[in-house]
C-alpha cells in the first residue's frame, strides 16, 4: 500500500538563474537500504506551474557533474542535467551509493541467489516516482525516466513496472 513520502532534509546547494539546485532525502515506503533515499533535485525557474520531469538514472558515478558542480573533477556527458533543468525540465537523480554491478554481486551472494539488483533498484527507483507525484510542480502526466549504459537499462525496466512513468529515454549502446 501506498505512504506518503517523509521528507528528511532539503537544502539548496546552487542557484541559478534559469533553476534551483537541492539536495533531498526522503524515506521511500519500501524497506531496502532503510527506505532512505538522498538525491540531486533541479527546479527550474518560472515557466508553468506544472512542469515536464525527467527521473535520471545515471547511478552514483559523478552525479555532481551532470549539474556543472565545478568542485568535482569528472565532466560527465556535457553537464545533460543542468540542460534538462535549463530547457524547462524538473531533474531527480537519486543517489546510488553502490556501482551497479559490484552491488548486485554482493546481493546475490548475501542471500544465497534469492536477490538481484533489480529488487534493490526498482523500489528504489519507484520511491524515487513516489516522490516525484508530491512535489506540486511536477506535472504527474508526464515523468520520463532516462538512462544511459547500465542505467538505461535501469530505466527500461522501471518504466516497464511503473506505469507512473510515461516516458522513457533509453541509450545503451
Amino acid at each position: 500500500p501506498y505512504q506518503p513520502v517523509k521528507l528528511l532534509d532539503r537544502k539548496v546547494i546552487m542557484n541559478t538563474p534559469a533553476y534551483t539546485l537541492e539536495w533531498v532525502r526522503f524515506q521511500g515506503r519500501f524497506s531496502g537500504n532503510n527506505g532512505i533515499i538522498g538525491g540531486y533535485l533541479a527546479t527550474p525557474i518560472g515557466g508553468p506551474n506544472q512542469k515536464p520531469t525527467v527521473l535520471s538514472m545515471m547511478g552514483y558515478e559523478d552525479m555532481n557533474a551532470s549539474f556543472g558542480i565545478t568542485n568535482f573533477p569528472y565532466p560527465y556527458l556535457n553537464a545533460y542535467g543542468d540542460y534538462l533543468a535549463r530547457q524547462g525540465y524538473i531533474v531527480f537523480m537519486p543517489y546510488i551509493m553502490y556501482p551497479f554491478d559490484g552491488w548486485g554481486a554482493i546481493l546475490q551472494a548475501r542471500t544465497n541467489h534469492q536477490k538481484n539488483i533489480w529488487q534493490f533498484l526498482l523500489p528504489f527507483y519507484m520511491s524515487s516516482v513516489d516522490f516525484l507525484m508530491e512535489q506540486p510542480n511536477v506535472d504527474t502526466s508526464r515523468i520520463a525516466a532516462y538512462g544511459l549504459s547500465y542505467g538505461g537499462v535501469a530505466a527500461l525496466y522501471a518504466t516497464a513496472f511503473d506505469p507512473r512513468i510515461s516516458e522513457l529515454i533509453y541509450s545503451n549502446p
